[in-house]
């Protein structure tokens, strides 16, 4: 029985000491709820190497210089020696916003010897303990409010931050939090200021807005000034907002989380946008410099965009009722996901090289409402440009699919373009073949490309069907892509891959081709250095109840490739050109 009993109460000691330990295993207790940012720097010495090694990666030139950053870490702390802190654990800095002067700044720093610590403190600092915790700041008074709060007679912000705000800050290097409800509180003047300021801003857009005939710019503008209201509202309905860095050797990954609340007009908009795992991202053609896959309340945004094209389009009689009529027929239509790649060709077969598939039900429906805009939009004049629209139903045949194709004229007035600088542009982005659009109907979806010919669409439907697993073929391998879609978020409202690097150089190499000036750029040369090899940033944005989260993902190699561009164009514009 005794055994029994010192068991029970062996037991009982480690539970209550490992309770007292998670207790210590934040300060945030201790900080009042009227903090408006918390910042949290996990294990800071093994952070700083971690960021050290990755730029050495990028550059590694640059990495032994940030080496030393790692021995003098404490002095953002005043505590250059590190005297009496627990090294082993995460520092937190809490912010007081002040609506007028600079906020007040709270460190709160884990010890072994808080007495050490405090004696080590450079500068004119008041103090506060918190278990194992020293917070100090040179306000007087932020520390009194903490002392009050220590001693239980306050509100702890411990309390405002919800969980899924905590893990994020868990899982990172280093995260913000952004205490949104007391920030709008203390900013609330400038906040009411510049929601005033929108519709006026917009408004002068509009009498400074050039007029194009045929087209009514006022739709457009209105859209801008109901999303800048919207993001005002965002701002309005957000509780929380939490920013979190995390660094590997290979990669540095950003996420945020927006928390709003329940049963708000931004919650409605986040619940009302359905995620998808947009699967056949991987289907689109393989090696191209851009991918975006995107999926949500697909038919109000088509709703919305229909109208505002309805609304711009000044043509007359029959032709503005039909291109009406179809817009909103449009919007009935079921939508699903869309997914679009973007790439660049060579300049003789012009520099343009887009595909996307629209998911959409029934898609004989979305074939006739497509081809009645399409005719019903005849002709429009932009500045210098006559523009004209023909389509070709049915003109080329792939498989068991027909294709139609949309070709937009363009004529460009002399006399107002007289360099034929438009003219120029139109042969480096579309080629001798122009602007000619191709478009598949599918069982349910709708393939479209740009650019690339024939051939482009065929590469399309080959690598949809492959990866559909409709046919024996493999669909074309897309490693980097791919690696990059498996750091985001599985099922998401927007997806965006870009190899920005490649991207530049590649289109720096068409242009150089086609225009033939002596630009004092050596494209083939930044080609090389930069090498084939393919990265992507990725980008992902998931909303969901009361919740919006993002996350990017960028390689080492991208970041790599930027910063050698960057370097090598310094250089050769800085050198003499003869």
């Amino acid at each position: 029985m005794q055994r029994i009993c010192r068991s029970v109460l062996v037991v009982l000691a480690v539970l209550c000491s490992s309770v007292a330990l998670r207790a210590a295993d934040n300060p945030l207790k201790a900080i009042p709820d009227d903090a408006g940012v918390i910042i949290r720097w996990q294990k800071p010495t093994e952070t700083v190497k971690k960021a050290v090694a990755f730029v050495s990666k990028v550059d590694p030139d640059s990495g032994p210089l940030l080496g030393p950053l790692s021995l003098g870490i404490g002095v953002a702390i005043s505590n250059p020696a590190l005297a009496g802190l627990d090294t082993k654990r995460d520092w937190y800095v809490a912010v007081f916003p002040k609506a007028e002067g600079d906020p007040g700044i709270v460190f709160a720093i884990p010890t072994t010897d808080a007495d050490a610590m405090q004696a080590a403190i450079v500068g004119e600092f008041n103090f506060a303990k918190y278990e194992d915790w020293l917070l100090y700041a040179d306000d007087k008074t932020l520390i009194e409010k903490i002392q009050t709060q220590i001693d239980g007679k306050e509100k702890s912000i411990d309390a405002l931050i919800e969980k899924e705000s905590v893990a994020v800050a868990d899982r990172n290097d280093l995260s913000v939090y952004f205490n949104v409800t007391q920030l709008r509180i203390v900013y609330k003047d400038q906040l009411d200021v510049a929601e005033e300021q929108i519709d006026t801003e917009l408004g002068q857009l509009q009498n400074i807005a050039p007029v194009a005939p045929g087209i009514n710019l006022k739709p457009m503008l209105d859209m801008y000034s109901k999303f800048a209201h919207g993001m005002m509202q965002t701002v309005k309905d957000t509780q929380g907002f939490t920013l979190g860095i995390s660094i590997a050797e290979e990669s540095v990954d950003v996420e945020t989380l927006a928390r709003v609340t329940a049963d708000s007009a931004t919650d409605k908009v986040l619940q009302a946008n359905k995620k998808s795992d947009l699967k056949n991202l991987d289907g689109l053609p393989a090696n191209s410099h851009v991918y975006v896959g995107a999926s949500g309340n697909t038919n109000g945004l088509v709703g919305i965009g229909t109208k505002m094209s309805a609304a711009m389009f000044t043509g007359e009689g029959e032709t503005k009722e039909a291109f009406e009529k179809a817009s909103k027929e449009l919007s009935k239509l079921d939508f699903g996901s869309f997914l679009m790649s973007f790439g660049i060709g060579n300049a003789d077969g012009g520099v343009l090289r887009v595909a996307n598939v629209i998911n959409v039900k029934p898609t004989d429906k979305m074939r006739d409402l497509t081809r009645e805009m399409t005719r019903s939009m005849g002709k429009i004049n932009v500045g210098p440009v006559k523009q004209s629209i023909e389509l070709k139903a049915d003109a080329e045949k792939y498989g068991d699919y027909t294709g139609d194709l949309v070709t937009t004229h363009q004529e460009v007035n002399p006399e107002l373009d007289p360099l034929g600088i438009q003219t120029q542009m139109n042969r480096i982005l579309y080629g001798e073949e122009g602007q000619v659009q191709r478009i598949v109907y599918l069982r349910d979806s709708m393939a479209q490309t740009m650019g690339g010919g024939r051939g482009a669409m065929e590469q399309l439907l080959k690598s949809l069907a492959a990866a559909d697993g409709k046919t024996g073929d493999t669909k074309p391998a897309n490693t980097a892509a791919a690696t990059v879609r498996s750091k985001l978020s599985p099922e998401a409202n927007l997806v965006a891959m870009v190899d920005l690097p490649s991207l530049i150089v590649d289109l720096l190499q068409a242009v150089i081709q086609a225009i033939q000036l002596p630009i004092p750029i050596d494209a083939d040369g930044l080609k090389k250095s930069i090498g084939e090899k393919r990265s992507y940033v990725g980008i992902s944005f998931a909303g969901g109840p009361q919740s919006a989260h993002a996350k990017l993902h960028v390689p080492v190699l991208q970041a790599k490739n930027v910063a050698t561009l960057v370097k090598l164009i310094q250089q050769m514009v800085a050198q003499p050109q003869f």
